[in-house]
């Protein structure tokens, strides 16, 4: 069909025109980019890259949110059936559906609002991350403390869309506080430090708490508040580490 074979001409040829273009090196498009200093051989590669505080921060917080998100994915649905007697299937429905939208919307404007502050602040990355933390504490609290169905629901939604905002400027400032050379060995380091220490075992710790209390609301009020306050202190101590940072190149005789 003439329909058929243009759709698929027109994505070929632009696949042809883009191999023309001319990939700039890494880094040659940063402002001011890091060292380039070739990293390290073997597993120094990435055990290396905590050695950066900044790294070493952005990757904390983001490990005790990937926690929160882990155990809010798994025990959500199942909470909303205990303490408010939805079905399982509507439970899950309605959770999925909150993180679909949630997560595209949140993730779109928190990408083109923490660019706009970056431009007006050199920390305006970590101001993002920092605020979006500390403002879903209240919502993921009361998301398990109302009594009242379409509160506990709209609460969940406002944590879930709070926690999204960071999508976009946490991943940029994994690349952007390590050296260019290192930039893929930091994306792989921080993957697996999420979830290692995040969603691969928090959803497991919430149903031991839960059977050890006989209660989903107090597992779950132990460990995921808690979680998101612990990224909202480390991404806090990441606006303070570079607001001093920043402070000091502007000073004379600071580092250019």
């Amino acid at each position: 069909m003439p329909g058929r074979r243009q759709l698929l001409r027109e994505p070929a040829l632009l696949a042809l025109a883009l191999t023309l273009l001319r990939e700039p090196e890494r880094g040659a498009l940063d402002p001011a980019a890091p060292e380039t200093a070739a990293a390290p051989p073997g597993l120094a590669a990435f055990t290396g890259l905590f050695a950066y505080p900044e790294y070493r921060l952005v990757v904390a917080g983001y490990a005790a949110q990937t926690f929160a998100l882990g155990a809010f994915a798994n025990w959500a649905g199942p909470f909303l059936q205990r303490a408010h007697h939805l079905s399982l299937a509507a439970a899950d429905h309605f959770f999925g559906l909150a993180i679909v939208l949630t997560g595209l919307a949140a993730t779109a404007l928190g990408g083109f609002g923490a660019s706009a502050w970056q431009r007006r602040s050199p920390a305006g990355y970590a101001w993002v991350l920092a605020l979006s933390a500390a403002a879903a504490i209240p919502f993921s609290f009361a998301a398990f403390l109302f009594r009242d169905l379409a509160w506990a629901q709209a609460s969940l939604v406002g944590d879930m869309f709070l926690l999204f905002l960071s999508t976009g400027p946490v991943n940029t400032l994994i690349l952007e506080t390590v050296p260019v050379a290192r930039r893929a060995s930091a994306m792989a380091t921080a993957i697996f430090t999420i979830h290692a220490a995040g969603d691969l075992w928090s959803s497991s710790l919430v149903g031991l708490l839960s059977d050890h209390f006989g209660d989903l609301r107090r597992a779950v009020l132990w460990t995921l508040p808690e979680a998101i306050a612990v990224c909202a202190v480390c991404w806090a101590l990441l606006v303070a580490h570079q607001r001093r940072a920043r402070c000091s190149l502007g000073r004379p005789g600071g580092r250019a």
